[in-house]
């Protein structure tokens, strides 16, 4: 059976280490994006994004 709709969740996110925000760094997290790369590059950290999904209202 060929695939014919792929759905990619986009989710908003926050970091509880830096305090990071999809906000301030002008994009948003996808399915496999779970740790901070702020915390990550910076100080070679793991930390787990706070993450909910983007609700729909119709805006890019």
């Amino acid at each position: 059976m060929p695939i014919t709709h792929v759905e990619i969740r986009c989710f908003r996110f926050a970091c509880p280490e830096c305090g990071m925000t999809d906000a301030e760094l002008g994009h948003l997290a996808t399915d496999d994006e779970i740790h901070c790369m702020v915390c990550l590059v910076d100080d070679e950290r793991h930390v787990v994004l706070r993450r909910w999904l983007v609700e729909d209202h119709g805006q890019g």
